[in-house]
């Protein structure tokens, strides 16, 4: 995922925030921070939530939430602060990830763009604007087979 997405989450956020807080990916490395001096620095708390079952954790300064935004991919997000309401803000910034990164996985996701192209979601001109997004090349010859099954009362097609 673009990580300018989740930078954009980042500083959109920090002007509510009064404390320090970023994102790491499942390498712990961490991805956006409001402290730009953070960014690219590894934590082992955001491994160590990644690999445990609990989806909320505090340590020293740190409160850490994992956030699962698919069946693979995971992100911690975490808050430098010992307020009690860290983990209502860490509720918050992981619905924020989860719905930019369904929003990414929508726009630029080969398997979508052609589901939709083939339902006739998306209109002619947008065409090859949204294939040139998605990295496919629409200029090319290509073969579709429409087949038609007539309604009986046999359960199987063939």
């Amino acid at each position: 995922m673009a990580k300018k997405l989740f930078h954009e989450i980042v500083f959109r956020i920090k002007d509510i925030l009064q404390s320090d807080f970023g994102i790491c990916n499942s390498n712990g490395v961490v991805i956006a921070s409001s402290d730009k001096n953070e960014i690219g620095v590894m934590y082992q708390f955001a491994i160590d939530i990644i690999n445990s079952n609990f989806e909320y954790n505090e340590a020293d300064e740190f409160s850490f939430k994992k956030i699962t935004a698919d069946q693979g991919t995971k992100y911690v997000a975490y808050i430098k602060s010992n307020d009690p309401s860290n983990r209502k803000m860490l509720d918050l910034i992981s619905i924020s990830v989860e719905n930019i990164k369904l929003y990414y996985d929508e726009k630029y996701d080969k398997d979508s763009f052609v589901k939709n192209l083939i339902f006739g979601n998306i209109l002619p001109g947008d065409v090859p604007i949204r294939a040139e997004k998605v990295k496919i090349k629409y200029d090319k010859d290509r073969i579709a087979f429409v087949i038609k099954h007539e309604k009986t009362r046999e359960l199987n097609a063939y």
